[in-house]
């Protein structure tokens, strides 16, 4: 189930309870009930635009973080490799692909990939040792 209908029917369920408190004839509130009721319903919509606007603010700053990282990992002048637990190569950056003599988004050269494999029990013990690190 995706978050938004998780999250939808979280509200629903709230609305639901939220209905069994509320009396049985809406025309039935006093004036003052009304204004009562109109004001918790702009004072809820001031603070569902507020934390929109922080979840803006705040997705603008995780993307520019994201973007700054990304830079950081792929222009590094050291090849950088994300191993999996077996040792398989996930990601690599563009000075790694340059030492490995492919390019990023294409599929290894068996050649290299058999140097791996033969060098797989030395680099084994280095995974283990920062699998935990990220």
């Amino acid at each position: 189930m995706t978050h938004s209908k998780e999250l939808r029917q979280k509200a629903e369920a709230l609305a639901r309870e939220k209905e069994d408190r509320k009396p049985e004839d809406p025309a039935a509130l006093s004036p003052e009930e009304m204004r009562q009721a109109l004001h918790e319903l702009e004072v809820h919509q001031i603070e569902l635009e507020m934390q929109n606007d922080e979840l803006i603010r705040t997705r603008a700053e995780v993307e520019a973080l994201l973007s700054q990282y990304t830079d950081l990992y792929d222009f590094a002048p050291v090849g950088y490799f994300t191993l999996a637990h077996d040792g398989a190569i996930h990601q690599v950056n563009l000075a790694g692909a340059s030492l490995l003599g492919v390019e990023r988004g294409t599929h290894f050269d068996p050649d290299i990939v058999d140097a791996f494999i033969a060098i797989k029990q030395e680099i084994l013990p280095i995974v283990e040792q920062y699998k935990d690190s990220v």
